[in-house]
């Protein structure tokens, strides 16, 4: 494939189309450091992209309830340039929960644990503050 068409599919999973000549400039220039880590990882270049682009989106709040992104908050994320230019392929990118999102905060999440750790929920055996009871001091919670 050449250069060119892999820079057109990284572009197309680009989700801030601004400056795309700078883009593929940063492109050609760090194209065989890209490219090695491509070949260790085993991916595309897009796919690179599409999977820092997922994390970096959830650790900045950037998607919506139904888990799209909010075009509104895009400013918030780098040009493919300073991507690129940046090797930001090579980022440790580290996505907190949100309190909402633990699953000692919700029923499912209590009934979901418990069944992971080989505990069943049975409402005529059991009320569910006894069943989290019993999970909780089986399991910690960070």
């Amino acid at each position: 494939m050449e250069m060119k068409d892999e820079f057109d599919k990284l572009w197309k999973v680009n989700d801030r189309k601004v400056n795309k000549q700078q883009a593929y400039k940063a492109f050609k220039k760090n194209y065989k450091e890209f490219k090695k880590y491509c070949l260790q990882n085993k991916c595309s270049f897009a796919q690179v992209y599409e999977n820092w682009k997922v994390a970096e989106y959830k650790s900045k709040d950037l998607l919506d309830e139904e888990g799209n992104v909010d075009k509104t908050k895009l400013q918030f994320v780098c040009h493919l340039s300073t991507w690129l230019n940046g090797w930001r392929w090579e980022d440790e990118i580290i996505v907190f929960e949100s309190e909402e999102e633990k699953w000692f905060n919700s029923y499912t999440g209590i009934i979901d644990m418990g069944a992971s750790i080989g505990l069943i929920f049975d409402e005529e055996k059991q009320t569910f503050p006894e069943f989290k009871k019993v999970v909780f001091a089986k399991v910690p919670r960070e």
